[in-house]
């Protein structure tokens, strides 16, 4: 039997972690802006380093898959 609220939580994992691999520049470099936040240079001058980058990579595949785990489980297969 199908669990829909289940097939919903994966999907929504799944764009969530599709989402993160996608835009990691921009979530790191807005982190960064937003530590920069109160410090003597501007948050316009900030960039991220790649091992954050990478980092948001990383997790964001982490979540993508586990939300097809969550889809898998939810169709009962």
């Amino acid at each position: 039997m199908v669990d829909i609220a289940e097939v919903a939580l994966g999907l929504g994992l799944t764009l969530a972690g599709v989402a993160s691999i996608v835009g990691a520049r921009s979530i790191a470099d807005l982190s960064e802006q937003l530590d920069a936040i109160g410090s003597t240079h501007s948050a316009a001058e900030t960039e991220a380093a790649p091992w954050k980058v990478s980092m948001y990579r990383y997790s964001g595949a982490f979540i993508a898959f586990l939300g097809l785990l969550f889809v898998l489980a939810g169709l009962g297969l």
